[in-house]
């Protein structure tokens, strides 16, 4: 299996996090605080990275997230997120 040369990495802005916890169906399994959150998620990013994946930070809007979610029929969980990502890194849609 060949892995990926690049991956999107779902990003949160430190304003919309808390927004972001409240909407997305898994949201009560993320870190209570963004810092918390970006910590743990630039050491994977560094994990991928050293195992020479490109990774690419995609900023999670949490109203744009939400309408894909709703269009597509999507839960808004970590696999969306996921999607959505590499969705918006690809420029393709997910069912394409």
């Amino acid at each position: 299996m060949n892995r990926p040369r690049r991956v999107g990495l779902p990003w949160y802005d430190a304003e919309h996090y808390d927004a972001l916890r409240q909407i997305l169906t898994d949201g009560a399994a993320l870190p209570a605080t963004y810092e918390a959150w970006r910590i743990a998620t630039e050491q994977v990013e560094g994990v991928v990275q050293r195992s020479g994946v490109e990774v690419v930070r995609v900023p999670i809007e949490p109203d744009d997230f939400a309408a894909w979610c709703e269009r597509g029929g999507s839960a808004r969980d970590g696999a969306a997120r996921v999607r959505y990502a590499e969705e918006l890194l690809t420029g393709r849609s997910a069912s394409d």
